[in-house]
């Protein structure tokens, strides 16, 4: 269990820019046409979704149920995400409506993204790019 944690942790720091533990580019209006294509790469999958139901373990990793509203990578109208809260991590609210970047699972602080029009718009084009 303590290898997954490390492995998770791991890969949602693959989000964080080499020395600068948790601080990062975060995607805004400005920045979205060059930040939104290397995010969408770097994910298994880009999800529109609300989380269901939220359940945290003894070790504190959180699993999620997602319903998919929208999926602009992948194909799922569900998913079970993990989310390791505190340090570079993310921890999941019930009934949140957010766009997900996720990796192997797991969805780090930088992968989860307020819904936005700016948003969605730079997304459905990395979407149709592909």
């Amino acid at each position: 269990m303590l290898a997954t944690l490390v492995v998770a942790v791991l890969l949602a720091m693959q989000y964080v820019p080499a020395g600068s533990v948790c601080s990062w580019s975060d995607i805004s209006r400005r920045n979205a046409a060059e930040l939104v294509p290397e995010f969408f790469k770097y994910a298994d999958a880009v999800v529109h979704g609300q989380v269901l139901s939220r359940q945290v373990n003894e070790n504190g990793v959180e699993t999620a149920q997602v319903a998919v509203l929208h999926s602009f990578k992948g194909t799922a109208s569900s998913l079970q995400l993990r989310g390791y809260p505190g340090h570079c991590g993310y921890s999941f609210t019930v009934g949140e409506d957010r766009i997900y970047f996720i990796k192997a699972g797991v969805v780090g602080s930088a992968g989860s993204k307020r819904v936005s029009p700016w948003l969605l718009a730079a997304l459905n084009g990395v979407g149709r790019a592909k």
